[in-house]
């Protein structure tokens, strides 16, 4: 005999049993067509519909894409965890490796973390603007910086990189280089890969730039010329033990130098010798004389000049040798026998109107190679014939008139007339220069 309160019991679970057969809740748990819409228990998310972007299985109705039937468990069941249920359908980190994914999926709210799982008023569900989203975990652009990215500026990640994640660094879209060069394609105009600058060789434009923000202009981590010395060593080397160009000493090394690819070696932004003659229109004019130097004609500066820093050696013969051989017989009868010290002395290394690259105005016992005029005749000494020399043949200068005696007064002829040769009349010696 069956007892009566037990007997009660089955008889209620039955008849509840009863109302959920009629409401065809009871068509088994894999079987979702049968059980009730979710819609009627959670009236709630029928207004969620309005919303201005739906996630398409809440809009088709079809919860149990994401959530497992509950039962009588008054809770919301999902059908596993969320980076699994989301990729079902959505497989953003494919293959990536744990390293390769951003932080927030791999958390337990995962993609929920920026996403709104059923409506929201964003595109892709997100539950604020995503430029609010990424400064929620990274800084702000901030206020005292020179120069920002427009795409940081403008709080345009997405831009540049993934927020799902990627093989490239820093989740990059794609590699470094392809990514700015979506925006700036005219670096890459008229080159060929084979032409690419050293430093971008591996498509790394973060070698040199920033991708936010820099104190420095186009974006450079520092300062440009520092920037090129950190790989061009030996240049640092010369820099720091020798006079400089003054137009490496004051410029940026895209004075000369193209940045991203070069016209020929070494990534000159203009060929020699037009390069150097933007400088120095006076040596284009030279060149263009009569009787040209060969190098400086031929536009190879170089070939006598460090680009860089340097100086001419005391005795310019170590620069003038190599290719005018002292030993020759001819050199050394027009040379007196005597080793040359200072070619430019008396020859212009760039061109001239007189043959051998003469310079212009002659002193007359020069001219006329009357050597004993000046010079004892022990020739190798090179001594003059006396310290008033000059007096022998032109009057002191205070008597014509001609010098101001402050400017005359302990100093020698020597001191602004050139002995043998000058570009300029009375022997003047040229600025900067000793003849």
């Amino acid at each position: 005999m069956s007892h009566p309160v037990r007997s009660s019991w089955r008889y209620l679970f039955l008849a509840f049993a009863g109302v959920t057969l009629v409401t065809g809740v009871s068509g088994g748990e894999d079987d979702p067509a049968s059980k009730k819409k979710c819609i009627q228990c959670h009236p709630k998310f029928q207004a969620r519909l309005k919303g201005k972007v739906n996630h398409q299985p809440f809009l088709e109705g079809n919860c149990y894409a994401c959530h497992a039937f509950h039962g009588f468990r008054n809770r919301s069941e999902l059908a596993g965890s969320i980076q699994d249920i989301c990729s079902e359908c959505h497989d953003v980190i494919g293959d990536l490796s744990e390293e390769n994914i951003h932080p927030p999926i791999l958390s337990d709210s995962s993609c929920l973390t920026c996403h709104a799982p059923h409506a929201g008023a964003l595109p892709k569900l997100l539950i604020k603007p995503d430029s609010l989203l990424c400064t929620e975990c990274h800084d702000h652009p901030a206020d005292n910086i020179q120069m920002l990215h427009r795409p940081y500026a403008e709080n345009k990640c997405l831009a540049c990189h993934n927020p799902h994640g990627s093989p490239f660094g820093n989740f990059l879209q794609t590699p470094a280089a392809y990514v700015c060069l979506g925006c700036h394609p005219k670096v890459v105009d008229g080159y060929s890969c084979e032409e690419m600058h050293a430093a971008d060789s591996t498509g790394s434009c973060n070698l040199c730039h920033r991708g936010h923000e820099s104190s420095n202009p186009n974006l450079l981590k520092r300062p440009s010329k520092d920037l090129c010395l950190s790989c061009h060593e030996k240049i640092a080397e010369q820099l720091s033990s020798k006079p400089a160009h003054a137009l490496v000493s004051d410029g940026p090394c895209t004075s000369c130098h193209t940045v991203h690819f070069k016209k020929g070696m070494p990534g000159l932004a203009v060929a020699v010798p037009d390069l150097c003659f933007r400088c120095h229109e006076d040596i284009r004019k030279l060149v263009q004389l009569a009787v040209p130097h060969s190098p400086a004609s031929e536009g190879d500066c170089i070939m006598c000049h460090s680009p860089h820093a340097g100086t001419l050696p005391g005795n310019q013969a170590e620069t003038c040798g190599p290719c005018h051989d002292p030993d020759e017989p001819t050199f050394k009868t027009s040379h007196y026998d005597i080793s040359p010290r200072n070619c430019s002395s008396c020859h212009d290394p760039h061109g001239s109107a007189s043959g051998k690259l003469m310079r212009p105005v002659a002193h007359t016992p020069f001219a006329e190679r009357n050597y004993s005029a000046c010079h004892s005749q022990q020739i190798d000494s090179q001594e003059l014939i006396s310290d008033n020399t000059c007096l022998l043949c032109h009057e002191k200068p205070n008597s014509t008139g001609s010098h101001d005696p402050a400017m005359t007064n302990g100093k020698s002829c020597l001191h602004c007339h050139s002995p043998h040769v000058s570009d300029k009349a009375a022997l003047t010696r040229a600025q900067n220069r000793t003849r």
